[in-house]
C-alpha cells in the first residue's frame, strides 16, 4: 500500500490515513475548513462502529486498489471494483470479518442510489459509519478536485447530501 500510488503524489496507505484523520475530525467535532452537512449530527447521536473498528477500516478501506491499478493511455489511474477486491485481500491477511465487511461497502455511498443502499438492509450503526467514511473520503480528496468550493467537490457532495439525508429519512432518524 506504501508503494502503490492513490494519486502522483499520495500513496494508498497515506490515503487511509487521511481518511481517518478527517473521520477523527468529524466525529471529534473538529469541523475548521470542513464542509458539513445537516446529517452529520444525526448520525453522531447515534451508536457508531468502535473507533478501532473504524480506525482500521478507514486506512485500509483501499487495500485492494494495490492488485486492480490500471492507467489509461491518459495516465489517469482507475482502480476497478477495487471495494469488492480489497474485502477479499483484507480476508485473506486474516483481518476481522466486521471490518471486511465495512470495506467491502465503502464505495456504496459514492456509487449507488439511496433505493439501492436501502435495499441491503445494513444496520444503522453501518449506515452511519459509512456515511461519515464517505465525507471523510471526500475531503480527504478535496485537494485532487480541487478543493471543498471546487465544482467537482460540490457536485460529489451534493450527491453523497441527498443520499443521506434519503436514508436517515428512511430510517426516521432525521433531526
Amino acid at each position: 500500500m506504501k508503494s502503490c500510488y492513490q494519486t502522483e503524489t499520495q500513496s494508498i496507505y497515506e490515503h487511509g490515513l487521511s481518511v481517518w484523520h478527517f473521520y477523527q475530525n468529524l466525529i471529534d467535532g473538529n469541523h475548521e475548513g470542513m464542509k458539513i452537512p445537516k446529517w452529520l449530527e444525526v448520525c453522531l447521536k447515534h451508536e457508531l462502529h468502535s473507533r478501532e473498528t473504524i480506525e482500521q477500516y478507514t486506512i485500509f478501506h483501499d487495500l485492494g486498489k494495490t492488485r486492480c491499478l490500471v492507467v489509461d493511455e491518459d495516465g489517469r489511474r482507475h482502480f476497478p471494483n477495487h471495494a469488492t477486491i480489497s474485502e477479499q485481500m483484507w480476508l485473506e491477511y486474516g483481518g476481522c470479518p466486521e471490518i471486511g465487511k465495512l470495506i467491502g461497502l465503502d464505495m456504496i455511498f459514492h456509487t449507488e442510489s439511496h433505493e439501492q443502499i436501502s435495499a441491503r438492509n445494513l444496520d444503522q450503526r453501518t449506515l452511519c459509519t459509512l456515511m461519515i467514511a464517505a465525507l471523510a473520503e471526500l475531503h480527504a480528496n478535496a485537494t485532487m478536485f480541487g478543493g471543498i468550493t471546487s465544482d467537482s467537490f460540490c457536485i460529489k457532495y451534493k450527491r453523497l447530501n441527498k443520499r443521506a439525508e434519503n436514508i436517515l429519512k428512511n430510517l426516521k432518524l432525521e433531526s
